[in-house]
């Protein structure tokens, strides 16, 4: 089992289409002592509660967010996740903020560090904010030269998806030694949800699966689980492989079931930690029957009707 754990809501970028709607925190507003942020958020004691239970049921945790590495509390969880967990265990998605000697000592001792780059520095790109992607660039270069694994996450939409993109960004990858690409498909979630029109057709996606794959070199390239469910390769994962947990302690079949205000799609909540056990709300999950069958397709864009 896997969960990819929104640590924070909080993130130093305002994303337009943000699939978690996360809210802008400034450094300004950070240095000012906004330590934790007070968007339906759970404080350390209570994290460090479901921590524990996660570590309890075996379970690989992606710490994201937000920004998983901006503000104090969740330095804490981490921390205290590398000192009970293996580093195969841990994951971490960040961004390329502030990334002091603290950030990058932490990120030596995770399994793998995740990073958005949807294009090169010199593309312009009015879905990103202005020096996003330099910041990671910047940020990816110096964690695959202390020989880090890292990966550098592409998402397709109309822009990112075009050849010229793809091959420029895959030289850069081969030639900075990043060690994985990982392609995700853009779901209309957050506050993407008034963008569905980057939604390409199953067709392109395939065909752009196909150029990828043809680039080779030395990257190891990663197709995200609802591209492979496309090519016929994978099942949906939900509730069955993985799991997400939000800011607030809410658990999703799918990290990825979120409205425009970055809450869970109807039917697509399975519990609350801490209050109630993990192993209770898995349970519960799993012999439901919305969960016992494994659909082919993304039940998230069958829920919202865009799926193939």
């Amino acid at each position: 089992m896997y969960a990819i754990w929104n640590l924070t809501n909080k993130c130093p970028w305002d994303c337009k289409f943000c699939c978690v709607s996360a809210k802008q925190a400034t450094i300004a507003s950070k240095k000012a002592g906004l330590e934790q942020p007070a968007y339906e958020e759970l404080g350390l004691e209570s994290k460090m509660e479901i921590l524990s239970q996660l570590i309890e049921n075996g379970i690989k945790i992606d710490f994201s967010g937000g920004d998983a590495l901006y503000f104090e509390d969740d330095y804490a969880v981490i921390g205290k996740a590398v000192e009970c967990l293996p580093k195969n265990m841990i994951n971490v998605s960040t961004t390329g903020v502030v990334f002091s000697k603290r950030k990058f000592d932490m990120l030596t001792r995770v399994g793998k560090v995740e990073m958005t780059l949807d294009n090169l520095d010199s593309v312009a790109n009015p879905w990103r904010p202005k020096g996003y992607n330099t910041a990671s660039m910047r940020a990816l270069k110096k964690l695959a030269a202390a020989g880090i694994r890292c990966s550098a996450v592409t998402i397709l939409y109309p822009l990112t998806a075009a050849r010229e993109n793809l091959a420029s960004l895959h030289r850069w990858l081969c030639e900075n030694r990043i060690p994985q690409w990982d392609i995700l498909k853009f779901s209309p979630v957050g506050r993407g949800s008034q963008y569905a029109d980057l939604i390409l057709p199953d067709k392109e996606y395939l065909e752009t699966m196909q150029f990828v794959e043809r680039l080779g070199g030395p990257i190891r390239i990663a197709f995200q689980h609802s591209l492979r469910a496309l090519a016929g390769k994978c099942a949906c994962r939900a509730a069955r492989e993985t799991i997400g947990i939000l800011p607030d302690g809410v658990v999703v079949s799918c990290a990825w079931a979120l409205d425009h205000e970055g809450r869970p799609l109807n039917g697509f909540c399975l519990g609350k930690l801490p209050e109630e056990k993990l192993s209770g709300i898995l349970k519960r999950a799993l012999d439901s029957p919305a969960y016992k069958n494994r659909p082919s397709s993304c039940r998230i864009l069958d829920y919202l009707g865009y799926g193939g």
